[in-house]
């Protein structure tokens, strides 16, 4: 294929002598003044020109990025040691780095930040919530991953938040212990020297809410 790399401002793609196809996009000039390239290299020329024309749809409408290698985990660290850590309080920062080492990193660390999607993020959250994280927690993780992305973007190392459109889990309902008879009986048999027995013994025998007891104890001193 015949190669088009010097027409600035189009983009073009040629293959290489292993066969592989390299689709790139003029994005300027350098501080020499030479033209600057955004490449990437596919196996077929369809994925190739595909990759291609959507660069140029892109960067005519000033949302291309130039392709990256930074991971996600590699973005994570160097957002908290660049933009968290100096600018926040102690606390905050570990906090941010806790949720970021334990949480995200481990799962979502070796994706590419240019490649994450926010299903994978999705499942992540799902996944802490089912394994019985608290709510805040997941909400933490959450937070953490989207406010390090917005901070991508302004480094135009990303052009959208994955995070904007990650649901939080709903929280697990909160399961409620039943004393049995025996229970019922083995507590007030406990209970019985102490002075509130009488409210324990009217709120296990009439199922009155604890408000009421309340009430009910204030009256009676």
């Amino acid at each position: 294929m015949t190669s088009q790399r010097n027409k600035p401002g189009q983009g073009s793609v040629y293959q290489r002598k292993d066969g592989y196809f390299v689709a790139q996009v003029h994005i300027g000039q350098d501080d020499n003044g030479k033209a600057k390239y955004a490449r990437r290299t596919f196996k077929t020329e369809g994925e190739a020109l595909q990759w291609r024309d959507q660069a140029l749809v892109e960067y005519r409408q000033g949302i291309f990025v130039i392709p990256s290698t930074v991971t996600f985990g590699e973005w994570l660290d160097i957002w908290l040691e660049q933009y968290v850590k100096p600018n926040v309080r102690p606390k905050t920062w570990e906090s941010y780095e806790y949720i970021t080492r334990l949480h995200l990193k481990p799962k979502l660390g070796n994706v590419k930040v240019q490649a994450l999607q926010t299903t994978q993020l999705q499942k992540l959250l799902n996944e802490k919530r089912q394994s019985g994280l608290s709510t805040r927690t997941v909400e933490l993780i959450l937070t953490t991953a989207r406010t390090a992305l917005k901070q991508a973007i302004h480094d135009e190392l990303i052009s959208k938040n994955i995070a904007d459109h990650v649901r939080k889990p709903k929280p697990s309902p909160k399961q409620i212990s039943i004393f049995t008879v025996d229970q019922m009986k083995e507590f007030m048999f406990v209970t019985e020297e102490d002075r509130l027995w009488i409210a324990f013994k009217l709120l296990l025998g009439t199922g009155m809410r604890v408000g009421g007891v309340a009430c009910f104890e204030v009256g009676r001193y």
